[in-house]
């Protein structure tokens, strides 16, 4: 009676009555695209995804107990979608996931390594657990990253080293910013190298902010390229606002250069970043306009050898949403972005887009969700074959779910 329940709810919500009807026994079509939903009792909210080279995916979330305890939830699926296994990561206080990366080198490689933020007994603030989980969905060990007050991490890369690089945010509110009299310092943004038996072999912090915090790290041959977002820079008008901020370390001259992206006078808050074939790069995140607190999905266009910046520009469509995710696009130089449309009285469904990197227009839009769901957005990738991957959070029968959502490139099931 539950499975009917949940099909009905998706066959109104996302009017694919024909093509989700079957969601395991029918056509082989119906196999290869569908919407899958992970989870038990309580919420489950997805936050990242990685796919496997033989197809399979490993989806990671947050789920929210009956008790209202938070644990990390791992799932594993085939490429049908059907669950392999779970796991769940129950640490003694709350803990939120954040990044999932599969280990290529060093001693823990071809396990996953998962990235959460896990609660300490003092009120507002987080320590960083690392935890090694094997392909076959065993916990093997974990590590704490308690260096700051607060740390909250939200991604990290895993060198060819052998070494880690981990960037977030260190949280200090209501902290006097020294470098900024008068100004509140909230965040600061952090870098932090962790060895391959994860130690902490080195630790940045930088101030000079409001808010501030360290997105994502691109491992690159001869350069390491930093993508944060931060009000540290400000323009002639003396307002602080926060902007896409990019930094680039060159590996052969030790050289660092920064520059930025942002509107003046309006907030944008930097999501997520990749590399398209052709070797731009795009940003994607949302801008906030703070008199009108309306939001727009920002994206910005970076050119190859990520030292300026080609276009910036707001997604028409949705009219109010949230930039989350980006990945290349298998043809060239197209990213595929997910986000949130915002609808009136502040529910979500996940919005999809196609972007040229060039001029940063949309050829291709839709949006998934119920009428009177909030539904999000977390992942999005293009596998070799065209076919999209969305990772997102859909809710169904008052419960929150994990979703992976599997589409052709034109996006039709």
């Amino acid at each position: 009676m539950m499975r009917n329940k949940l099909l009905g709810l998706l066959l109104f919500a996302l009017s694919f009555s024909a093509l989700l009807s079957c969601e395991t026994d029918g056509p082989d079509d119906y196999k290869d695209h569908f919407v899958k939903y992970y989870g038990g009792d309580g919420d489950q909210e997805s936050k990242d995804l990685l796919v496997n080279d033989d197809g399979t995916v490993v989806m990671l979330g947050t789920s929210t107990e009956t008790t209202g305890k938070k644990n990390v939830l791992v799932v594993k699926a085939d490429v049908e979608g059907k669950q392999l296994w779970s796991l769940k990561l129950v640490g003694p206080t709350d803990e939120m996931a954040q990044d999932v990366e599969k280990i290529s080198t060093g001693p823990d490689a071809g396990n996953y390594l998962i990235v959460s933020n896990a609660e300490k007994s003092v009120a507002d603030s987080l320590a960083i657990r690392l935890t090694i989980v094997s392909e076959t969905g065993d916990s093997l060990k974990s590590f704490l990253i308690d260096r700051y007050e607060s740390q909250e991490a939200k991604s990290i890369t895993i060198l060819s080293t052998g070494q880690y690089y981990l960037t977030g945010k260190v949280k200090n509110v209501d902290t006097l910013n020294v470098e900024l009299p008068g100004v509140i310092d909230l965040e600061d943004s952090f870098d932090m190298i962790i060895g391959s038996d994860f130690s902490l072999v080195s630790s940045d912090r930088f101030g000079k902010s409001t808010v501030a915090s360290g997105v994502k790290i691109l491992d690159r041959s001869n350069s390491i390229n930093y993508a944060l977002y931060t009000d540290e820079f400000i323009g002639a008008d003396g307002v602080y606002e926060s902007n896409f901020v990019f930094r680039r370390y060159n590996k052969v001259t030790n050289d660092k250069e920064s520059f930025y992206s942002g509107s003046p006078r309006m907030n944008e808050y930097l999501a997520d970043i990749d590399q398209s074939l052709t070797g731009i790069f795009l940003a994607v995140g949302t801008q906030i306009d703070p008199n009108t607190k309306s939001t727009k999905v920002y994206v910005t266009s970076i050119n190859s050898s990520f030292i300026s910046v080609n276009t910036e520009a707001t997604v028409a469509s949705p009219n109010q949403g949230e930039g989350v995710a980006t990945c290349a696009a298998i043809d060239g130089n197209f990213f595929w972005v997910v986000g949130n449309e915002i609808r009136s009285g502040g529910l979500r469904n996940i919005w999809l887009g196609k972007l040229d990197g060039t001029d940063l227009s949309t050829v291709f839009s839709r949006t998934f969700g119920g009428p009177s769901n909030d539904d999000t957005a977390s992942k999005v990738l293009q596998l070799d074959n065209g076919d999209v991957l969305i990772l997102g959070t859909m809710e169904l029968v008052n419960q929150k779910k994990m979703a992976l959502i599997k589409i052709k490139a034109n996006g039709s099931f």
